[in-house]
């Protein structure tokens, strides 16, 4: 069975962070209905709820709905899998775009590089579409990488599972008074 690595990044001013979360799509998929039917019970507006559910982003859910993101964090919880994250300390410069790009590719690759398995990875796609296919051709060519693509994270549930994992590590790094990194298993920095 080849499993599957959801890619997503994160910054603040001090730190770069990608992130794959690797685990089986099935698996995510069913953890996923699970949480959205926890979600479907808050007691909110047909707006507030259809804005939601129309993609559960990690700034929606550390500023106003922590309660389900603990929730959401629990239901990945029932699964088998690991994280593994890479971290670029920016001591205080602004990235530039093509610093950036490079620095995603090389930490990206360090988290394939870990991995002695087969597997598929999906990263969040970018809306520059030639560094999308940048990292499809870089990272495509790695032994252990079967398939490469960027989705949108409204059509791929691991995609928004690491977008939450995303903002936890960032915050657990940062020492943020929030931060629910304590929920995670299988985590490794590499």
């Amino acid at each position: 069975m080849v499993r599957t690595l959801y890619v997503d990044e994160t910054e603040n001013e001090d730190y770069f962070i990608v992130c794959g979360l690797l685990i089986d799509p099935i698996q995510a998929e069913k953890a996923f209905k699970i949480f959205k039917k926890k979600a479907n019970h808050l007691p909110l507006s047909g707006k507030k709820k259809s804005e939601l559910f129309i993609e559960f982003k990690s700034i929606m859910l550390d500023r106003s709905y922590q309660k389900l993101k603990i929730a959401m964090l629990e239901c990945l919880n029932r699964c088998e899998y690991k994280i593994v994250y890479s971290i670029f300390e920016k001591r205080g410069t602004i990235l530039k775009q093509a610093k950036k790009e490079s620095v995603y590719i090389d930490m990206l690759d360090k988290i394939i590089d870990y991995f002695d398995d087969d597997i598929s990875v999906i990263f969040d796609r970018f809306k520059k579409t030639d560094f999308d296919k940048n990292i499809v051709i870089k990272i495509g060519n790695k032994n252990n990488v079967i398939s490469i693509e960027s989705k949108d994270s409204r059509s791929e549930y691991g995609l928004v599972f690491v977008d939450n994992i995303c903002s936890s590590i960032r915050m657990h790094i940062s020492k943020a008074n929030s931060t629910f990194y304590y929920l995670l298993f299988n985590v490794k920095e590499v």
